[in-house]
């Protein structure tokens, strides 16, 4: 797993050794050093949930400052997507955020208290052979006029704090995505969720999980009961609480 001096602790994870090289030479930092990249992740791979943003992110801080050079968001963007479409996970707060070509960005808001029930359909998405569909742009420009409605509710759900908005901005976003990465019975699963007090249901838009939104007032453990007897081909990965993006970083001597 060596790569121009540097290597990674995981096999397999060529993106990481590139995110190093890229940073280097776009910000003209000291290329001679090897590096060693030691790498601590529980996101699961091929999933939808930016585990290659997470670990190429973490990587291009380090290297950064290694050199002595903290980079901005933007610089982190810069590299991400010279090597593959990125999630904008690396800004604060929740963001919109172009993952192809890094041309648009919006703060949308930050967290509030909400969590989502998240469930796994199987199976892997590859990041880059999804997004080198030919068919892609197409299938997105169809799906404007609904994502507009949809973000516009999104953004008033964040700056109001209002759960119910926000369950019906994912719900239309997922639903309209169907066109694009089909999910099955994922109307029955909505209906089944907001008959339960949840309050609508998100999809990762390149990726194989959904994630039912609720709160304290959500029959949570009928959800579960009913999926898991409806659905057995849906793997229950846990109720994860909404947070914001952004990074930390800790520097050992």
């Amino acid at each position: 797993n060596s790569w121009n001096n540097h290597k990674v602790n995981i096999p397999g994870k060529t993106k990481l050794l590139a995110a190093v090289k890229m940073t280097l030479e776009l910000y003209n930092l000291d290329q001679k050093s090897g590096y060693e990249i030691i790498l601590h992740s529980d996101l699961p791979i091929g999933k939808g949930m930016a585990s290659s943003t997470a670990d190429m992110t973490g990587a291009i801080i380090a290297t950064g400052l290694l050199n002595d050079r903290f980079l901005s968001e933007e610089e982190i963007a810069k590299v991400l997507l010279k090597i593959e479409p990125s999630d904008g996970i690396f800004y604060p707060g929740i963001v919109a955020f172009d993952h192809i070509h890094g041309s648009y960005y919006e703060k949308v808001g930050d967290a509030f208290p909400a969590n989502f029930l998240i469930y796994d359909y199987g199976g892997e998405v590859d990041t880059v052979k999804f997004n080198s569909d030919p068919d892609l742009k197409k299938k997105n420009i169809e799906k404007i006029p609904v994502i507009e409605k949809a973000y516009f509710l999104l953004k008033e759900s964040f700056n109001e704090k209002d759960i119910v908005k926000l369950g019906r901005a994912i719900t239309m976003s997922s639903l309209e995505n169907q066109k694009i990465l089909y999910k099955d019975n994922l109307d029955e699963l909505i209906k089944i969720s907001l008959e339960n007090k949840a309050y609508g249901v998100n999809v990762a838009h390149s990726g194989t999980l959904i994630g039912i939104l609720n709160d304290k007032k959500t029959n949570l453990e009928n959800i579960k009961l009913i999926i898991e007897k409806e659905y057995p081909n849906l793997t229950c990965l846990g109720n994860f609480k909404l947070v914001n993006g952004g990074y930390e970083y800790e520097i050992r001597r």
